[in-house]
């Protein structure tokens, strides 16, 4: 009788350990996804910029493709973007690109649906610096607040000797016009020490910019261009 009652009361804890047994197998079959796994959007976005591509980091990364995980609400717009694979230091850029992209929205039974998948950006001098940089068709999300990035040839101002000897450092900011064809048209210091402003403005006046495309036509682009002066070591 004793022995019956404890068959009955061990059977509950032998259940249990057979389940979590079979858990543990199961679990141990299936792979786990890559952080990167999922279908590829780019084909379904009805605008994707170009990512910024940095000079500074042009010269010390080569060409790569990175991922960006996405996810898209129900009207097309993304709400996060996290860079899942490539160099940390172009990640930012790549996720800046994503979240401004517009995606064709996904129905299900004529139901809009929220998705997830992958944006791939390929950062590579020799061919997305030679094409127009795509700006969206609504005006509120081309705003680029600082142009320095978008230089395909960013000259280097003058620091005469004397002023660095005076102490005199800082920041200047340019606000300049780039014509259709990728050169500044107009160029006018704004802010900064005065005696460093001509010499921001000569260096920006000879650089030279990516053009600009705004619903596949040309267009200028008002901006900012920064120099900065730094004092003696």
């Amino acid at each position: 009788m004793m022995w019956l009652r404890c068959q009955r009361s061990m059977r509950p804890t032998l259940l249990v350990a057979f389940l979590v047994c079979q858990c543990l197998t199961i679990t141990g079959q299936i792979p786990r996804p890559s952080v990167c796994d999922g279908s590829v959007l780019n084909l379904k976005a009805t605008y994707l910029p170009d990512p910024l591509y940095p000079l500074e980091l042009k010269a010390l990364i080569s060409a790569q493709t990175l991922s960006v995980r996405v996810e898209v609400n129900e009207h097309g717009f993304v709400t996060s973007a996290k860079a899942c694979s490539g160099h940390e230091k172009l990640r930012q850029y790549a996720e800046d690109a994503a979240i401004k992209a517009r995606v064709a929205p996904t129905t299900l039974s004529g139901v809009p649906v929220k998705v997830k998948g992958l944006f791939i950006f390929r950062f590579d001098s020799a061919t997305s610096y030679s094409k127009p940089y795509k700006l969206s068709c609504e005006p509120s999300m081309n705003i680029l607040k600082i142009l320095n990035g978008y230089a395909l040839e960013l000259k280097e101002p003058e620091y005469p000797k004397e002023l660095r000897e005076q102490r005199i450092t800082g920041a200047v900011n340019v606000q300049v016009l780039v014509d259709k064809h990728g050169k500044v048209s107009e160029a006018n210091a704004v802010s900064g020490p005065e005696p460093l402003r001509k010499f921001a403005v000569y260096a920006v006046r000879n650089s030279i910019f990516r053009k600009f495309e705004r619903c596949g036509k040309p267009v200028e682009i008002s901006s900012i261009v920064t120099y900065n002066f730094p004092p003696l070591k």
